[in-house]
């Protein structure tokens, strides 16, 4: 019975207690609300033209702005977790350090105070007017027609640049300067030329117009004329002599009458007469003058030219100067009229440099002069070459003067 009483009133308060939780509400309890923290995303471009710059930061929260320093802007909201753009007010050149951002949630509570990186303003550099061109003129033109394959061209430049050649012409001087510049053309065909052109870029790579050079032709150099041979004077024949007339039959006629004997003295002046006669006539008639008879063997003739004119080098060169491309083509004109004469091309140098190096350009001294006769219209095979490089000077002084007469190449008959 006991134990029926206690159930009873347990099950009692249980139930009461049951009750009574149900009837209080538990409300949860508010968290403390906590400032915004802002951080730096995209500083302004440095340095920048551009005198209203854009900003990127970023917040945690939502809230507003507030701008310090020199600098402000139109934005006045902050977006919670997404990058806030910004373009600041405009603002004079200069550099700026000391502006700053806050932002402020609905709690009223302030974030960290963000200072934008600093950054400077510059003034936009005026556009400048782009500088002139050269200007180049013509001052002397070619000679046309020429007989000269690497002729002499003069013109005019109102600023030094870089020289660019077009057309049928070129040339080994690439610089131009301001003022009168003078260039030689590398070597040209016998033809006319009418394309060639000359530009020249300065230092800022402005380019002048194209100066056309005037037309020009270069002509082969006629060959000269022979000497007319020598006349060989022939003694005129002797008249043969005429037929002796045949003898008239002898009359017989009777002998004269003795004449008488002639005195003494009388003998004497008919002596003295006839002497004086035959010495006149001995007197009047001049002795035959001797006849002179020029003649002129094949063999006299030939060697009459067999001295050929050196070629003569700048010093560590092996290019033709037109000076000497002229003697180079007076012997080929003997050359090409004596086809069975054979000609060594022997290339020289001074004594500076190696022996080595000097053998080389002795080497490409007398093949330069091979090819210009091969040119020329020469006969390859009436040439050898060989190279003496410093071993056979012609003087032998250690000065300019005499280097210039050995850097040479001679024409030698084998």
């Amino acid at each position: 019975m006991k134990n029926i009483y206690f159930y009873l009133t347990l099950t009692s308060l249980v139930a009461f207690l049951v009750t009574g939780c149900a009837k209080e509400k538990v409300e949860p309890k508010k968290p403390d609300p906590v400032a915004p923290v802002i951080s730096e995303v995209e500083p302004v471009e440095n340095p920048t033209f551009d005198q209203t710059p854009d900003y990127q930061f970023i917040s945690d929260q939502a809230g507003s702005i507030t701008y310090g320093g020199s600098c402000s802007s139109s934005t006045e909201n902050a977006l919670a977790g997404s990058n806030t753009f910004v373009t600041f007010n405009e603002l004079n050149y200069g550099t700026y350090s000391d502006c700053t951002i806050l932002v402020t949630n609905s709690a009223g509570l302030a974030s960290n105070e963000l200072s934008v990186s600093s950054f400077t303003i510059k003034e936009k550099p005026k556009k400048q007017a782009p500088p002139d061109p050269p200007v180049l003129k013509e001052v002397t033109p070619v000679d046309s027609p020429t007989f000269d394959r690497t002729p002499i061209y003069t013109f005019s430049s109102t600023k030094e640049g870089k020289i660019d050649y077009r057309g049928g012409c070129s040339s080994s001087i690439s610089w131009a300067n301001a003022g009168t510049n003078t260039i030689t053309f590398n070597e040209l065909n016998y033809m006319t030329y009418s394309d060639c052109t000359i530009a020249v870029t300065d230092s800022d790579g402005v380019q002048s117009e194209v100066l056309e050079v005037s037309a020009f032709t270069v002509e082969m150099k006629p060959k000269p004329k022979p000497e007319p041979e020598p006349v060989v004077s022939k003694p005129e024949p002797e008249p043969e002599p005429a037929p002796a007339p045949e003898p008239e039959p002898v009359v017989a006629e009777p002998e004269p009458a003795p004449a008488p004997a002639p005195a003494p003295e009388e003998v004497a002046e008919i002596e003295e007469a006839e002497i004086a006669i035959e010495k006149d006539a001995d007197e009047s008639v001049e002795a035959p003058k001797p006849m002179t008879i020029i003649t002129a063997p094949p063999e006299e003739m030939e060697s009459a030219v067999i001295e050929m004119g050196m070629v003569y080098f700048d010093y560590d060169k092996s290019n033709i100067s037109s000076t000497f491309a002229e003697i180079i083509e007076i012997n080929y004109e003997w050359i090409a009229e004596n086809p069975d004469v054979r000609i060594q091309l022997e290339g020289h140098c001074d004594e500076r440099g190696t022996n080595e190096y000097n053998l080389a350009l002795g080497e490409r001294r007398a093949k330069a002069v091979f090819e210009y006769l091969v040119k020329l219209g020469a006969n390859p095979s009436q040439f050898t070459m060989v190279s003496f490089g410093e071993e056979r000077p012609v003087a032998s002084g250690s000065n300019e003067v005499d280097w210039a007469k050995n850097r040479r190449v001679e024409f030698t008959r084998l």
